[in-house]
């Protein structure tokens, strides 16, 4: 198939939502369609088979393009509209259009319109009204309409709906389009995870006899950072052998949260900045824990699969993002979105090795029964059949 994909969103870059579109891109491109991705100015270009990236021009006063809703998705997502448009017209060649996000799909859905009879696929990687609840952009009855009305018209041009996590099939219903969606699970980008020998010996140099809790990813208000923070000034009164590495952040959310670990007189905090996706499974192997203390949400986090593919030790939240694939003491440990009992959940992990080896082998037996690479190539080949 001639397959126009629209990717709202820095691409390539280490983060949930471009990781998604590179398995779509690389899932495709293994089976033999031809894929033409329309994307933003940033990122880094991949190399696949039957795989054109084109990007749209870079504004210099909207560089570095946030996560989340901004002025700059905003501009970008117009430019996408704009070069969706000349695509179709130009060649009008492609059988599908599939978009990621709530804006790919919208962008999606309009030039379905303008090429007729083409199939739109929308990859719905999060809720969008809890995007904006998240940046506070849903305060009156107006922007609920309006939003609303926004979701329901994507819903209803789409002809099938990828959801990541199946509590989205709730939202579809409220349209009446939960017939559309197809639950279909992230899955990591490396299918291979080789350890950086040289970093992973300066790692345990550094940090010696100490047990290492690890964080991956964004800094966003949600996932709990502030929480994961205080928590861990509690455990550090009681253990003084361990540390928290925290990969991931833009430079002024770092700057932020460093100042609260000072405000805080921990010891043992290490705020490690983003790091390209290849230096991850050296980080991962040198971790005792993992963490995920996202307050809230229903979708799913990419580092989930990541976690559980890695056979790690995986202390999470009890929300719907983690509770609807992770059961608690049988491949992970669950805790209330406070710090008592975070602390409680993290040092019986820290403390009792017999559970924390429990915890591990049922992590690896959840992904190699359920969110396998075959698992998800099998899945998306289906969907594309």
């Amino acid at each position: 198939m001639e397959i126009l994909m629209i990717a709202p969103q820095p691409f390539f870059t280490n983060r949930g939502s471009p990781i998604n579109v590179f398995n779509k891109l690389k899932a495709l491109s293994k089976m033999k369609h031809n894929i033409t991705l329309l994307t933003f100015p940033e990122g880094k270009d991949v190399v696949l088979p039957n795989v054109i990236i084109k990007r749209v021009p870079l504004i210099p006063f909207l560089r570095n393009i946030p996560a989340g809703p901004s002025i700059h998705k905003l501009v970008y997502d117009i430019m996408l509209l704009s070069y969706g448009i000349l695509l179709i017209f130009k060649k009008n060649k492609y059988d599908i259009i599939h978009g990621h996000e709530i804006d790919g799909a919208l962008i999606g859905s309009i030039l379905k319109t303008i090429g007729r009879k083409k199939l739109l696929y929308y990859d719905m990687h999060s809720s969008f009204v809890e995007q904006m609840k998240n940046v506070k952009l849903v305060k009156t009855n107006f922007f609920n309409s309006i939003f609303g009305s926004l979701e329901g018209y994507v819903y209803r041009r789409s002809d099938k709906v990828l959801i990541i996590s199946p509590s989205f099939k709730k939202r579809l219903s409220e349209f009446d389009q939960e017939h559309k969606a197809i639950f279909l699970p992230d899955n990591p980008a490396m299918e291979n995870e080789e350890i950086d020998d040289i970093l992973l010996k300066k790692l345990k140099e550094k940090f010696k006899h100490n047990k290492i809790i690890l964080y991956m990813g964004t800094l966003e208000p949600y996932q709990g950072i502030s929480l994961l923070l205080n928590t861990f000034k509690i455990i550090e009164e009681r253990e003084n052998n361990v540390s928290l590495l925290i990969v991931g952040g833009q430079k002024e959310q770092i700057d932020k949260f460093r100042e609260l670990s000072k405000q805080l007189d921990s010891k043992n905090v290490y705020f490690i900045g983003k790091q390209p996706l290849e230096k991850m499974p050296t980080y991962l192997n040198l971790s005792d824990i993992v963490i995920s203390p996202r307050l809230t949400g229903t979708n799913i986090p990419l580092k989930i699969y990541v976690f559980l593919r890695a056979g790690k030790a995986i202390v999470a939240t009890d929300i719907p993002a983690h509770n609807l694939i992770l059961e608690d003491k049988k491949n992970a440990l669950l805790t209330k979105t406070e710090e008592n009992d975070m602390v409680d959940t993290i040092l019986v992990l820290l403390k009792n090795q017999d559970i924390k080896k429990t915890i591990e082998e049922g992590a690896k037996k959840l992904y190699l029964s359920n969110f396998s690479r075959e698992e998800y190539e099998k899945n998306l080949e289906k969907i594309y059949s």
